[in-house]
């Protein structure tokens, strides 16, 4: 038998590799849930047994005398083949590891006090997420098991005085022994207990041995031993049975223990040296019970004489801090959940959820036409997942709600985006249909708040057209966002307009100077070609010689040529059209889009997904790639109108004015070398996780 917990992790590990042979049984007891669950194993199927280990205390105060309880509850039997299945074993464990390890609030029990609701946490909770949840979800692949039942004359207390909770007989030992009796019992022939109760006279034998070798306290001894003869009396076992000779002999093992302790009490009429200072000779009645006060009238005195002490009042100063206001008529200030401390920032995120629950829907209703509203909207979900995110860690009901918290946000967000975008409406959002079923919301209003958050992604998929691409690629398509947008915005074409201006600007000027330049070259090449190199005269040992001269006419002049070169010019803008319009739509991109879109990324990429390190591609050892931006783009840096964001265009190739094309010699320049197409590749680049 082993227990699922914390408490033993390495049995926790092993219990999907334990391997059953026939007639095996696992128990396991799931203290979380006040449950236990056994499973046995039989020649062609697995049991499920589910129980309630400890009732409720109304049930215990109530019953007069001992509670019969019937033991086990639910049961199921599944085949060998699915218990072999791995993707059916390894969920299962994880389940019952998740039930053990923590307790649900649905399962807690509730009283009324002052009109509020609380959890009462002297009551035991409801075992129903294994009794009835684990047990129909087993039933649904499986079929209904008819088991053995028992039942037991439980004899249980609730003792309670100036203390948090009662004092309650311990689960273990009965889940222990019901383990044990419903396996025992089970094809047994004639009384079907006899197995058991003979075990258990057997096992206490045992411990009363250990209790004899451990020298413990005499009452403690004939507790046991009175105990065993009372269960062999009822028994009514034979004498000559080979484990009853063993019970006997213990027994009188412990009987004659007693005897002699006893004989040395009648001895010793003070073996615990506890009378030594016992001298009855020397009692008076008289001075002992005489009392004299000789010192009290002069304390009195004093007292009386004592002068009052000055007083120390202090003016209370509270230590509040700012609330968040669940009034409608503002969002609430995200600079609170950065300022708090401690306790203080459980305390504002729960006004905020509080206000996104109540209030959300009228501010939104109130701002719809305000352009900065999905400014503030994003900013309010970007804090308040960054705290909550910290601060509910391994909290999955917090982080449950956090979750329903932020898509309720960003539900007002995206409504508030249709409005004054309504091109936004033919682009899903990407929310998978089933991203939300692993949410724990145990209360039916947020259940709610759920059904409604889906509801209107259903509505959103619907309406967006399957052949428009993902807003977060960028595709060289006319139904790419950014194009369309710019198709239909002036503001942007003129931008585009007066872009490739100015670039047809710079390009006719740099054709002019290639020109100027070419020109200068050839007078150049010409001069020199009207002139002969000069040698100057050098004297060596075996007489003169001419050398070419390091001041030549001729050569500088060549040099002078070929040492001119002129820097391309590289057109801003990538050379298709497409792409194009959707590095200008970059430059300027709406707020309400960039918002929208940094925000509804932020919640797919850092909220809802969870990265794994090992299934991080590895970069190369050597340097890392370098990303080169738009923004940062010398060609565009003067057009730029909108701030940066975390998603942005960037390339991994090189632009021309960077790259060692920059320069030409005029030698070898022409315009078309000179006059070159933009050279950059955009995609999506994530800022924030830089890739």
């Amino acid at each position: 038998m082993t227990e699922v917990g914390t408490y033993q992790p390495l049995e926790l590990k092993g219990i999907s590799n334990i391997v059953f042979v026939d007639s095996d049984i696992l128990a396991l007891h799931i203290r979380g849930q006040n449950a236990e669950l056994i499973v046995r194993r039989s020649s062609d199927q697995y049991s499920f047994e589910s129980l309630e280990v400890s009732p409720t205390t109304e049930a215990v105060i109530e019953i007069k005398g001992r509670l019969r309880r019937c033991f086990p509850g639910p049961a199921v039997a599944i085949g060998q083949d699915r218990m072999a299945d791995a993707s059916f074993l390894k969920p299962l464990t994880e389940l019952l590891v998740k039930l053990d390890a923590k307790t649900p609030e649905e399962v807690l029990p509730n009283v009324t006090k002052s009109h509020s609701k609380v959890i009462e946490t002297r009551d035991t909770m409801n075992p129903r997420f294994v009794t009835e949840m684990l047990i129909e979800m087993l039933r649904a692949m499986s079929q209904p098991h008819d088991v053995p039942r028992i039942y037991k004359h439980t004899r249980d207390d609730v003792l309670w005085k100036d203390a948090l909770k009662p004092w309650r007989r311990c689960p273990l030992w009965l889940f222990l022994r019901v383990a044990l009796q419903t396996s025992l019992m089970r094809n047994e022939v004639g009384e079907p207990h006899v197995r058991y109760k003979s075990f258990m006279l057997f096992f206490m034998a045992h411990v009363l041995e250990r209790a004899l070798d451990a020298s413990l306290p005499s009452d403690t001894l004939f507790t046991i031993t009175a105990k065993i003869n009372r269960r062999a009396l009822k028994l009514g076992a034979v004498d000559g049975t080979t484990w009853l000779q063993h019970v006997a002999a213990t027994t009188r093992a412990a009987q004659q223990e007693l005897s002699r302790r006893w004989a040395l009490v009648e001895k010793h009429s003070d073996p615990f040296a506890t009378q030594r200072n016992w001298a009855p000779s020397q009692l008076s009645f008289l001075l002992d019970t005489e009392v004299t006060l000789s010192r009290l009238q002069p304390y009195l005195e004093k007292v009386m004489a004592r002068m009052a002490s000055p007083s120390t009042y202090q003016t209370f100063l509270s230590d509040c801090g700012q609330r968040i206001s669940q009034w409608s008529v503002s969002l609430p200030n995200p600079s609170l959940l950065t300022v708090g401390n401690g306790g203080q920032v459980h305390l504002y995120l729960t006004d905020l959820e509080l206000w996104v629950e109540n209030s959300l829907n009228d501010w939104l209703h109130a701002n719809m036409e305000r352009h900065d509203a999905v400014t503030a909207l994003a900013a309010l979900i970007d804090t308040y997942t960054s705290i909550a995110s910290l601060a509910y860690k391994d909290m999955p009901e917090e982080i449950s709600l956090m979750l329903l918290t932020s898509m309720d946000l960003w539900v007002a967000l995206d409504k508030c985006a249709l409005h004054h975008c309504t091109l936004l409406r033919d682009y899903t959002p990407g929310f998978p249909s089933s991203l939300f079923e692993p949410l724990l919301l145990p209360k039916k209003p947020q259940m709610e708040r759920l059904l409604r958050v889906e509801q209107y992604l259903v509505g959103r998929r619907a309406a967006a057209a399957s052949k428009f691409p993902s807003i977060f690629r960028f595709v060289d398509t006319t139904e790419v966002f950014a194009v369309r947008y710019v198709q239909q915005s002036q503001r942007h074409k003129k931008l585009q307009q007066r872009i490739e201006a100015k670039a047809q600007n710079h390009r006719d000027r740099k054709t002019s100077k290639l020109a100027e330049k070419r020109q200068r070259y050839c007078e150049l090449i010409n001069d020199s070609n009207g002139m002969s190199c000069q040698y100057v005269p050098r004297w060596r040992k075996y007489g003169q010689i001419f050398v070419h001269s390091g001041f030549c006419q001729k050569c500088e002049l060549k040099s002078q040529a070929e040492g001119l070169t002129i820097d391309v010019h590289e057109w801003p803008l990538p050379k298709r059209d497409l792409e194009a319009k959707a590095t200008v739509f970059e430059l300027d991109v709406p707020t309400v889009v960039s918002k929208w879109r940094d925000t509804t990324y932020q919640l797919l990429v850092d909220i809802f997904s969870v990265e794994h390190d090992a299934q991080r591609p590895l970069r190369d050892k050597g340097k890392q790639e370098e990303v080169y931006n738009l923004r940062d783009y010398n060609g565009l840096q003067k057009f730029v109108r909108s701030q940066a964001e975390r998603l942005q265009l960037a390339s991994t190739t090189k632009p021309f004015v960077v790259s060692h094309y920059r320069h030409q010699k005029i030698s070898q320049a022409n315009k078309s070398n000179v006059c070159v197409n933009n050279g950059l590749h955009y995609a999506v680049y994530d800022s924030k996780k830089m890739r």
